[in-house]
């Protein structure tokens, strides 16, 4: 058996101390490193995904749909037309049973002559879900009439089987046809 023998003086007594101190500091980062090298897998190991359900992209259809019409009538795709005052009122139509439609953006361009319009749409209940006061672009002329255009982001659902309400303030109006084009998509109304 063999011995190792460390002979001190006061010359070298600081660096033996400080060699010390630092050995069991070095030991224990050098282990723990060894340690991590083990137990980090393990430990990301036991980290399951988190199962979730998203309950708008299974049932999702896109789904636009555009009504059109003049101050005297519906021309397309609407219904309970009325106009007067300088506001047109209809109902576009109904979203499908077993869904719901979330809108997404809402478009248009108005039988209009100036940009002081207002559109909106409501619940059944006249009840207004969004609105837009401008502002308008003019369009150009269309069989001799300005068409005051529009588009706009919106975020707003309908229920199964409920028509979207559209209400139409014109300024001044002319006599062409204007449009309004509603976006987004259908999802399943269990959902």
């Amino acid at each position: 058996m063999s011995s190792v023998v460390v002979i001190i003086n006061s010359t070298n007594l600081g660096d033996f101390m400080r060699a010390c101190v630092l050995l069991p500091i070095r030991v224990t980062i050098g282990a723990l490193t060894v340690l991590g090298m083990f137990v980090a897998p393990l430990a990301l190991a036991q980290v399951r995904p988190a199962y979730m359900k998203n309950v708008d992209e299974p049932g999702r259809q896109p789904y636009n749909f555009s009504v059109q019409f003049n101050v005297a009538n519906c021309v397309a795709n609407c219904s309970n037309f009325v106009f007067q005052n300088n506001e047109i009122v209809m109902d576009a139509p109904a979203v499908p049973a077993g869904k719901r439609l979330v809108v997404k953006w809402v478009s248009g361009q108005l039988p209009a002559i100036d940009g002081l319009n207002y559109v909106y749409i409501a619940k059944y209940n006249y009840d207004p879900m969004w609105s837009f006061g401008g502002p308008f672009y003019t369009r150009g002329l269309v069989g001799g009439a300005a068409l005051q255009s529009f588009s706009s982001g919106a975020f707003f659902t309908v229920g199964p089987l409920e028509a979207p309400h559209l209400v139409v303030r014109l300024g001044s109006y002319s006599s062409v046809n204007g449009s309004v084009a509603i976006s987004g998509y259908l999802i399943d109304a269990t959902n």
